[in-house]
This record gives structure tokens, sequence and C-alpha cells, in this order.
């Protein structure tokens, strides 16, 4: 009698931080999981998290045959409910793989501040810029009135002026301000100066994710150009994709990040590049770019396991190497580093140490979808990296295209 009750003790106990484990859980999973799916017809549901949470297979079946939006329960195991969320119906969408490299020329909408130094005056060294309120990462707009595209033009301007103040336009944060700089004398070449370094251009080499074929437009790199010095994105005011050729690897290690190293075309235009965001870069081409055609997934079909990445790393001619999905972040907390990718192909280990710079972009398929892109490699172990769902860079690209027409009327 007495190890009966000794042993429902055990079991209540037991029972009541199982409970407590799950209801933890069942927190977690609310906060870091979307309210928001979007259901394909030939899709899974499934968030491959510790314990999987699904939504009813008949709610599912029913915004894919009505195409009509509903609200779905989602639970753990198909048992503890979570939270109501929202299923969207939408077409599979197909898209032409790529996994080739690009170069990529941008030029800036204005003139970005880089850095500010003195001015060597007579009178000692000074900063008019700064001393205006001006500060890295500013992005130049115009000068009396005229707007600017270039170091050269800023530095017309300032000539023209002749020494008096200037009125300078500039946006911070997105938002327009203006300042009055009163230009100094350098006692080096006699010239007027503002103490400001700036920036009107960025280039490099990348990789070609997809190419949709219906609206004509080709995504790369799954995360945006960066200015070197400020860190900040840069804004586009033109810029070309063209092709390129991977000549040589600087292998990586721990703690050295490795390199493609290649040469771009001028002469193999792919496009006009149209945004540069934090999803990746998106042109509109006319060229024909061919590949695989495959299905986009959708975020809940992805999980973890076996996978594979089209890359380039020799010449132009993508190849498949085996690698794996470690970890998924479903939630929508961050845009570009959704997954856990780790290079398992020796072949591409022995030839590139893994995941290096210039594989941004490469695509990630699985289970004969594409499901994202190479968007970062771990300093510490460059065997292992992010990735953007590609679900992410398929709603940049779209809205890229939809953008068009009102900008052609």
């Amino acid at each position: 009698m007495q190890f009966a009750k000794k042993l429902t003790k055990i079991f209540a106990l037991i029972l009541a931080v199982l409970c407590t484990a799950l209801f933890t859980y069942s927190i977690y999973i609310y906060h870091k999981t979307p309210d928001c799916y979007t259901v394909v017809n030939d899709g899974d549901f499934c968030l491959e998290l510790p314990l999987k949470v699904r939504c009813k297979s008949d709610k599912i079946q029913q915004v894919s045959a009505t195409g009509e939006a509903c609200s779905a329960e989602l639970t753990v195991l198909g048992i503890v409910p979570i939270k109501d969320v929202w299923l969207v119906s939408a077409e599979s969408k197909y898209v032409t793989l790529c996994g080739t490299p690009f170069g990529i020329k941008l030029y800036t909408d204005g003139v970005m501040v880089v850095g500010l130094s003195d001015v060597p005056t007579a009178s000692g060294g000074t900063c008019p810029a700064r001393d205006a309120g001006i500060e890295k990462g500013d992005m130049i707009i115009s000068v009396d009135g005229e707007k600017v595209y270039s170091n050269a033009e800023i530095a017309l301007a300032v000539a023209d002026a002749g020494g008096r103040a200037v009125r300078v336009e500039y946006s911070r944060g997105g938002q327009k301000k203006t300042a009055e700089i009163s230009p100094a004398r350098s006692g080096a070449d006699s010239t007027y100066k503002l103490g400001m370094w700036v920036r009107d251009s960025s280039a490099g080499i990348g990789t070609l994710t997809f190419y949709n074929s219906a609206t004509h437009t080709a995504a790369g790199l799954g995360h945006g150009i960066c200015d070197a010095d400020t860190g900040m994105l840069v804004p586009v005011r033109e810029g070309e994709m063209v092709t390129a050729t991977v000549v040589g690897v600087k292998k990586g290690a721990a703690g050295s990040p490795g390199e493609l190293c290649g040469v771009m075309s001028y002469i193999g235009t792919i496009g006009k590049v149209e945004s540069n965001s934090d999803m990746g870069i998106y042109a509109k081409t006319s060229a024909n770019l061919s590949g695989d055609t495959v299905r986009v997934a959708m975020r809940q079909e992805v999980h973890t396991g076996a996978a594979k990445i089209l890359t380039t790393v020799d010449g132009n001619t993508p190849r498949y190497y085996d690698c794996e999905i470690t970890g998924v972040d479903y939630s929508d907390g961050n845009l570009t580093k959704n997954l856990l990718v780790k290079v398992t192909d020796q072949e591409l280990l022995n030839i590139t140490g893994g995941i290096v710079q210039g594989m941004s972009g490469s695509p990630i398929v699985q289970d004969g979808c594409l499901v994202g892109a190479v968007t970062h490699v771990f300093v510490g172990d460059p065997t292992k990296g992010y990735a953007i769902f590609a679900e992410n860079m398929l709603e940049a690209a779209e809205s890229v295209a939809q953008e068009q027409p009102n900008k052609a009327s």
C-alpha cells in the first residue's frame, strides 16, 4: 500500500513536470512561429521543431480547394493547441535555378559619406562637415539645390561657391535634412573642402539564385549589398548585373573566410538592377537564363536533413554539392538567417573549405524544391553558414516585378 502511494506520487510528479514542460514549450512556439502561412496545392505543412507542429489537414485542404483564406489551429503533435493562424492559398510557383556567378555594379542614389576628416588650414585642422552635423552614413542628395551623384560633382559645387557657405541636403535614416556648411581652405592645395570622404558606387561578385520567367526577374545574393565602411544598405540609383567567371578560390579556414575570385564580363549583360534589399539583389532581364525548373517551397515545408547546394567554384558552370540543413527558424524575426546549413560534400570542402564569400545566393534544394539560398558563413567554422528562405526571396522578386508598371506609368 505504501509503495503504491509512493508510485502514485512519482507518476503525479512526472506528469506535472511534463505538463509544465509542454506548457512552456507551447509558449515558446507561440512566439517563434508566424501568424500567417502561404499554402500551395502540392505542399506539406509541418514545422519540424523538437516536437512537430501542424495544422489540421482538413483546413489545408479547404484553403487549397476554395482558394479562400481561412483560420486554422496550430497544434503540437496534433493534440496541444498553440494558437490560431491564418492560411492563405497560392498556386505553386516555379523558377529556373541558376547557381552561376554574376558581377554587379551599383551607382548610389546620392553620395554616401563614408568618413570625416580634418582639413589642414593655416590656423589648424577643422572639419566643416562634422561641425555642421554631418555623420558617417549620411547620403548627400544636393548642394545648393543641385543634385549630386559623385565626389567630383560635390567638389565642383564647393569650388563654385568660392568659400561661401553651401546648403547641403542629405538623408539620414530615411529622413531628409539640411545643413549650412562653410568650406575650409586647405593649406595643402588652397582648395575649399568640406572634410568628407564619400562613395558613389559599389561593385562585386555574387551568385544568382533563380530566374522567374513569368516576371523576367533575376534574383541573387539573398542579402543586401552594404557599404564596406558604414555597413549600411547601399541605396541604388541605377545598376547592372553582368555575367562573371570564377577564376580561382581562396580556401576558407577557421577565423579566415575564403573567397571566390572572379572576373566580370561587361559583354554578357544579365539585366538592369531594380532593387537592393535586405533579402537580395533583383534585376529585370530580357535574357533567357537556363537551368533546372523547380517549385519554390514554402517555409513550413522546409525541414532538417539532407539537401544540396548548387554553386560554381570554377568557370561559370554550376554543380550540385551535398549539404545538410541542421536548423530551421520559422519566425519572422530574421529575414536572411532562416536556415542553418552545413557543407558535407568532401569535394567542395577540399576546394573551398566550405562556404566562402561569393557563394552568397547559391540555391539550396531539398526534396526536389528550392528551399533557400546561402547568405552568410560562420567565420569560426566555414563548413557552416546561414541561408534565407526561398519564399522570402520570391516575395521580394514579385514585389519588384509589380513595381515596374507603376514606374513606367
